[in-house]
């Protein structure tokens, strides 16, 4: 025991010296942008129920934002693409939803493709998932890895390690441990609260070919 208590005594003094170096905490930040991808990525797979769907096209979102660059309001245009699936929901009826990941994946599929999904319903609109797609999980994987990496490379592998496995367990842990003794529901609807639209305008709607040739 007495042991024991030694190398948690190493492990936090290693942790505590390393931490305060600014490449490592930047580490850290890396590694928990990483958890954060990952831990999304799990949850929206166990919250939804699984479902047959057909890919009917895509659409291009387009975002506008203004920022102020030398005292100039400069617009910038963000666009991403997005497949549709159609499916059916809980309720027996058919729907048509925007998926809820998107970008240049969108370019794999075909329109009137088969796919396996996984749907969250939620008040107003849907999360839907390909079942078959990790892209997500892959990209927080690697994240967490080169987190991992830099903070090894900066300090020592014993304060990376340490840091590494109590953030986790907090990732993991901290959110079931609320879940479990919460008293309130986990999140309070304004009463003006607007539902997030998904809902794709027919016009909006192509077959995802016409993105390819594009």
């Amino acid at each position: 025991m007495q042991q024991f208590g030694t190398w948690i005594e190493f492990l936090a003094t290693a942790v505590i010296s390393e931490i305060l170096a600014g490449p490592f905490l930047a580490g850290l930040v890396i590694l928990l942008v990483g958890i954060a991808f990952t831990c999304l990525f799990i949850v929206s797979r166990f919250l939804g129920f699984r479902t047959e769907g057909v890919v009917v096209g895509a659409v291009e979102v387009v975002r506008r934002k203004e920022k102020d660059v030398n005292g100039e309001k400069v617009e910038k245009i963000k666009r991403s693409l997005y497949p549709v699936y159609e499916y059916t929901g809980s309720d027996g009826a058919a729907r048509q939803m925007r998926g809820s990941e998107g970008g240049t994946m969108t370019l794999k599929y075909v329109t009137g493709q088969a796919v396996n999904l996984i749907v969250r319903e939620d008040d107003g609109y849907d999360d839907v998932y390909d079942a078959d797609e990790y892209g997500a999980l892959y990209l927080g994987i690697g994240i967490m890895v080169f987190g991992v990496v830099l903070m090894t490379w900066i300090g020592s592998f014993a304060a990376a390690f340490g840091v590494s496995v109590v953030t986790l367990l907090l990732a993991i842990f901290g959110p079931v441990a609320y879940l479990l003794f919460r008293k309130e529901p986990m999140l309070k609807k304004n009463p003006s609260f607007q539902p997030y639209n998904k809902t794709v305008l027919a016009e909006d709607l192509m077959p995802v070919e016409h993105f390819q040739k594009a």
